[in-house]
């Protein structure tokens, strides 16, 4: 999952919570991280396979792209790492057997110490400030009303 954390990272998404909750099995429940990390590579590979295709069609087919070598990722994935291990005859532990199953829902990740809880517990501090902003502005506005009615008061 961390070439996944890393893109997060570089893209700098605001909301990482709501970037995670795309990544859901067909019936609904989270993914655990393994599962993140295989769907990402997926995805990745899918852009991947697209772009080739239409590089290769029509004049694209002559400008190059086709044959334009891309990189080497900076993070080798999860699976390629696991299937190393695997023919050793060693299992390497999933991100679910370390830190056990995903929360049940939002208002359960608000209560945990990941950061998925602080970035909700940071946005509703947020909420609140402005609320005690707006509240100390509304009481200014009131009384700065009632003694500009004061002094028309006193003028009639």
């Amino acid at each position: 999952i961390t070439p996944f954390l890393i893109e997060i990272a570089k893209e700098g998404h605001n909301n990482i919570p709501q970037t995670l909750d795309q990544f859901r099995h067909a019936d609904g429940t989270r993914m655990d991280a393994d599962e993140i990390a295989n769907d990402h590579e997926r995805r990745v590979m899918d852009m991947r396979s697209n772009k080739m295709r239409r590089a290769k069609r029509g004049l694209g087919s002559f400008s190059g792209m086709s044959t334009m070598e891309l990189p080497a990722p900076e993070m080798t994935a999860v699976s390629a790492r696991a299937k190393g291990q695997r023919s050793s005859g060693a299992v390497a532990p999933t991100a679910k057997d370390l830190v056990g199953a995903a929360p049940a829902d939002a208002q359960t990740a608000s209560n945990s110490k990941g950061i998925a809880g602080w970035l909700q517990r940071r946005s509703q501090e947020q909420q609140e400030e402005q609320m005690r902003k707006n509240e100390y502005w509304t009481q200014v506005m009131q009384k700065k009303d009632a003694e500009k009615a004061a002094a028309a008061q006193a003028a009639a």
